[in-house]
């Protein structure tokens, strides 16, 4: 991807980071430089005409704060759309194409599925967003090519980020290799899977893929459960392996297209 586009694409992104969506911060000074994943952003191109909304500090699944009131998804307005990346979930679902995000513990993910959309949440240090190292930015996106594409904007080391991984690893497409590929053995006997019910759908939930940070992770549309409400799952590579992990993903891409085609949706309702 070239390092500018040639068509400027407007991109929400979350809530200032030093008022992290609440009212207690909101006589924080302002910022005196751009994060690292924006100016990575402005170098490609990229427009930024709105921030979008977060629960109080990051800390919930949904949005709905004493500052900006309560987001909806705009699939169902009954429900929410995920969160903590809330606002950029509910942008995609409704007029964006693009949105940047930020996950620790399933913050672009969740959004993600609720809104059925790509997200992505890199393996720590591959976007330089920050020294906490369980958190870390990533993108979000209606396809999974605006998914690459947005992703090869902001990956790579900052001079601003100490965390930043070296050197910066290129997402190509079409992505080779991926045709009749068989995700790694292992992961399952060394992490315990946990089945859950819900609403009669059931889902493999493993703790670790949520919260630790070496593991790349890409959401996926899935379907539709109760209320016409989307669902994703989610595709876990092993350790730094972001490019496998982007080879299945793009499989499915691939195959979610005839499985959507004519206004079908598939339903696991």
């Amino acid at each position: 991807m070239p390092r500018r586009s040639s068509v400027p694409v407007p991109i929400p992104f979350e809530s200032n980071a030093r008022t992290q969506g609440s009212l207690i911060l909101k006589n924080s000074p302002l910022a005196t430089e751009n994060a690292s994943v924006i100016d990575s952003l402005e170098a490609a191109g990229a427009v930024m005409p709105f921030q979008t909304t977060v629960p109080e500090f990051y800390l919930f699944p949904a949005a709905s704060t004493r500052a900006w009131g309560t987001t909806r998804n705009p699939w169902n307005l009954d429900y929410s759309p995920g969160g903590s990346s809330a606002g950029s979930g509910a942008a995609l679902a409704g007029f964006a194409t693009l949105a940047i995000g930020s996950d620790m513990g399933g913050s672009i993910r969740i959004p993600a599925s609720q809104c059925s959309r790509y997200g992505y949440r890199p393996t720590f240090g591959r976007v330089a967003s920050g020294e906490i190292p369980y958190s870390t930015s990533g993108p979000m996106a209606r396809r999974f090519d605006d998914l690459v594409h947005f992703q090869n904007a902001i990956v790579g080391p900052s001079d601003k980020i100490m965390a930043g991984i070296r050197p910066r690893l290129d997402f190509t497409l079409p992505v080779p290799g991926c045709l009749g590929m068989a995700p790694r053995r292992g992961l399952g006997r060394r992490h315990r899977v946990e089945l859950w019910t819900a609403n009669g759908f059931k889902f493999a939930l493993t703790w670790p893929w949520n919260i630790l940070n070496r593991y790349p992770i890409v959401d996926v549309p899935l379907g539709v459960v109760e209320d016409r409400m989307p669902t994703g799952m989610q595709v876990i590579g092993q350790t730094f392996t972001d490019l496998d992990t982007f080879q299945l993903s793009y499989n499915w891409s691939r195959l979610r297209q005839p499985l959507f085609a004519a206004g079908r949706f598939p339903t696991f309702a």
